[in-house]
């Protein structure tokens, strides 16, 4: 093999803040959430149905709240919503500055990744295959899709 060739460092990076959510039961289920950056704001969620807002640079504590369902995807936002999906079929809607609850979709299915939301609509997928296309300002449907879910999913 041809010798390696000497990489140099043209960035260097340091941790500037760190945070657990649910103390890592998440990870040790199996879920995969993950975290949104929307301007200035962080947010995650646990599998318990703890999401949390967090100020990007610092890692202070915005807000925090209990949805009272287990997460299982998420959560999305485009800095004025949060969004996060849970086990039970719901997708849950966070006002992003203070974590109020704008609206709940059942959506009869566990939702699995995590939301994407816009300016106008909140897009989520559920392990039926149908991708909802919701509302953002009131969760009311727009549309839906039905894809083909292979067998033994």
């Amino acid at each position: 093999p041809a010798p390696l060739p000497k990489i140099s460092t043209s960035v260097e990076l340091r941790q500037l803040w760190s945070n657990r959510v649910d103390g890592g039961k998440a990870a040790r289920s199996g879920q995969r959430l993950s975290i949104a950056v929307a301007g200035e704001r962080a947010f995650m969620a646990g599998a318990d149905g703890i999401v949390r807002a967090v100020d990007a640079r610092s890692g202070a504590q915005r807000w925090q709240v209990r949805t009272g369902q287990r997460v299982s995807a998420g959560p999305g936002s485009d800095g004025a919503r949060v969004a996060v999906g849970t086990l039970d079929g719901d997708l849950i809607v966070l006002d992003a500055n203070d974590g109020e609850q704008l609206w709940t979709h059942g959506m009869l299915a566990e939702v699995l990744s995590p939301p994407i939301v816009s300016r106008d609509a909140v897009y989520a997928v559920g392990i039926d295959g149908r991708v909802h296309a919701l509302d953002a300002a009131n969760g009311q449907t727009r549309w839906t899709f039905d894809t083909t879910v292979p067998l033994l999913t």
